[in-house]
């Protein structure tokens, strides 16, 4: 689960992008996966790094850190968990997905899940 002292951060039309946690005298900029994207920093730092991240990495293809490693797409985020399901030779769709392996991880996530193509 999210720390609840986390400030969850929104773009203008009202989506959680990220969250911002207040360390101290500095803010640590973390992605909608509880994991942080950069250094502490100044409050305008943290949101600006929040902001150049987004969410479109969530649409992509991503790589689960597991043994051996899987082609995964996003199924759903909320602050608790993320559901994600095989994306098996790209055609993996949320909708309509329940005979594909799925994963159900609590967050702050805690194993390596990066975009398919920093790999």
């Amino acid at each position: 689960m999210i720390p609840e002292d986390w400030m969850p951060h929104r773009r203008a039309d009202g989506e959680t992008v990220g969250y911002i946690a207040f360390t101290g005298e500095a803010f640590v900029p973390h992605d909608l996966l509880g994991r942080p994207i950069a250094a502490a920093a100044d409050w305008e730092s943290a949101e600006a790094a929040v902001e150049a991240l987004g969410l479109s990495w969530l649409a992509e293809p991503l790589v689960l850190e597991l043994d051996p490693p899987r082609r995964v797409r996003v199924a759903e985020v909320s602050p608790a968990r993320i559901v994600l399901i095989a994306d098996d030779f790209g055609s993996a769709q949320a909708v309509g997905a329940r005979h594909r392996e799925r994963w159900e991880l609590d967050l702050p996530l805690a194993v390596g899940l990066t975009p398919l193509a920093r790999r």
